[in-house]
């Protein structure tokens, strides 16, 4: 369990950004090859980034005792900008889907590995108590998004792993 929580945090993507910008590809330049990279970087990070700001508005205590239990939101008054013990969604969850979705469209391939590992990460906060299912489901969504975004901006595409290119 505690492996598959790893790869929620931004560290562990970082070092496989850095793999996939220095990987020798045949046929992709150094830019291509930056923009992979940037993808795979970037959609973890902002996974993660939007997953703690939706936390401030959404204000998901995480869960209590049992795995479905009653939710509790947090009032608006006093610390309102802390998201500690906030569940909704999962910052975890939505940095390993963000890799995992950007890991999709860089090598299609593999994507059952690729979305095993962040369903793992996902499962081992839901194991842990530390958030409800939804949690997991609602940082997958918002990652999606998010890497569809990214993929549009710098240009990257499943035509660039997929097609004459083989990485």
């Amino acid at each position: 369990m505690q492996l598959s929580k790893e790869f929620g945090f931004i560290f562990f993507w970082v070092i496989a950004a850095v793999a996939v910008l220095i990987q020798d590809c045949p046929g992709l330049s150094f830019t291509k090859n930056y923009q992979r990279a940037a993808l795979l970087f970037g959609s973890a990070l902002l996974g993660g980034f939007a997953a703690e700001a939706l936390k401030l508005f959404i204000r998901r205590e995480r869960p209590q005792t049992l795995l479905f239990s009653e939710s509790v939101f947090r009032e608006w008054s006093g610390e309102w900008w802390k998201s500690n013990d906030l569940s909704t969604p999962s910052s975890h969850a939505a940095v390993a889907f963000g890799a995992a979705w950007a890991l999709c469209i860089i090598f299609p391939r593999p994507r059952v590995v690729w979305f095993a590992m962040a369903g793992l990460c996902g499962i081992s906060r839901v194991v842990q108590q530390a958030h409800l299912p939804s949690d997991i489901y609602i940082a997958a969504v918002i990652s999606y998004f998010i890497c569809q975004y990214l993929a549009k901006k710098l240009g990257v595409s499943k035509a660039d792993a997929a097609g004459e290119i083989k990485c």
